[in-house]
């Protein structure tokens, strides 16, 4: 059963706004240089660790346990929303300076806001080159990373950057579902990666892990350099393990694996996800009462992937951070800062036709005070 929060009534809002984040294990590999030094010190130019992977699989969770366990590294970040409604930004904001954030909203960051991500890193790093030391770019849940890739290698030599690392996160339980782990789509941004935390691992019973990480395996057999795999909970990883992994898997700081799988992956398959994708998005002035909206939740609308918002229910002093992927909610958590609510917005993200949007609105109508 999906859930939105553990005990919906007995829980207070103070209690919500109190409620520490799950604690989990952290996937490692022990290494014996510093951050700064793992992240691209023996190699030109400012470096950019990109995270991708499909819709829900935990992207923004992995961005914020790197700034929150950051050991002093400076990072500065680059967060593409498909939808307009800048949910994932304003999570990532309460980690790190608002300067340090830009957000990328109203298309996908390797089409229709790709050119927009180039001037936008290339006026961060006039402006502030000095005070940052690597830069993490999180891509739309439906992101093909090819023309991002593309875009970054253009701009090395003028902008003094280099791509450090391709880091893609996959739900361990829905890996085998056509609609998200195993679309194509998910399948094109795996096969850009150095390294694939098989995340959300702790929701799987017994050893269904050890099969989720089996048919990874399978989908990356065709691949000559395969990345590593690391098992993880709430995204939580060592951050060295993400860290010059072109260089170590290679020797080599001209990342040949990632440059010649690009080219073929160019020729072959193109760039088509744009056509089949589509987003809109709900406001409304007034509050949710929590029950009905909950009600809501646990029973999506058929074809709905994804969902995520901020959200004003009444007797919860804070927005709060609404997650949906397919029929499974997270947890509710309050978004921290000191203006009270005073709105809600949610961004919805399906394929093309699918869902029917006067439908989605009018139920959340109904759960309004």
């Amino acid at each position: 059963r999906p859930y939105v929060w553990a005990e919906p009534l007995a829980r207070t809002a103070m209690e919500l706004d109190r409620a520490p984040p799950a604690a989990a294990p952290v996937a490692e590999e022990p290494t014996g240089q510093s951050l700064l030094e793992q992240f691209g010190a023996d190699r030109p130019g400012m470096p950019v660790c990109l995270v991708t992977g499909f819709l829900g699989a935990g992207k923004t969770t992995l961005v914020n346990h790197i700034l929150a366990n950051s050991h002093g590294l400076r990072a500065a970040v680059f967060v593409n929303e498909f939808g307009s409604v800048d949910v994932d930004g304003a999570l990532i904001r309460s980690h790190v300076d608002e300067d340090r954030v830009v957000s990328l909203t109203n298309g996908c960051v390797c089409c229709e806001v790709n050119e927009d991500l180039a001037m936008q890193l290339s006026l961060l790093l006039r402006a502030r080159r000095q005070s940052i030391d690597v830069v993490l770019i999180e891509t739309s849940g439906v992101c093909d990373p090819d023309p991002v890739l593309t875009t970054l290698q253009q701009i090395e030599d003028v902008d003094r950057v280099h791509l450090d690392t391709v880091v893609c996160v996959v739900d361990a339980e829905t890996i085998s579902d056509p609609e998200f782990g195993g679309s194509l789509d998910a399948k094109r941004q795996l096969a850009h990666a150095d390294v694939v935390l098989l995340n959300k691992v702790d929701r799987l019973p017994g050893d269904a892990a050890d099969g989720a990480e089996e048919r990874l395996r399978l989908c990356l057999s065709d691949q000559d350099l395969r990345p590593n795999i690391l098992r993880t909970v709430r995204a939580q990883v060592d951050l060295a393990a993400l860290c010059g992994l072109s260089l170590r898997s290679t020797g080599r700081p001209s990342s040949p694996k990632r440059r010649r799988q690009d080219e073929a992956l160019r020729r072959h398959h193109g760039h088509h996800h744009g056509s089949h994708f589509e987003s809109f998005s709900y406001r409304a002035s007034k509050p949710f009462d929590a029950v009905a909206f909950e009600m809501w939740a646990e029973s999506p609308p058929p074809g709905l992937l994804r969902a995520k918002g901020l959200l004003w229910l009444l007797g919860i002093p804070k927005y709060v951070c609404f997650h949906l992927a397919g029929r499974r909610t997270n947890p509710f958590e309050t978004l921290p800062q000191r203006e009270p609510p005073c709105g809600s917005e949610i961004v919805f993200v399906a394929r093309k036709g699918a869902v029917d949007k006067a439908g989605v609105i009018q139920a959340l109508d109904k759960c309004l005070c």
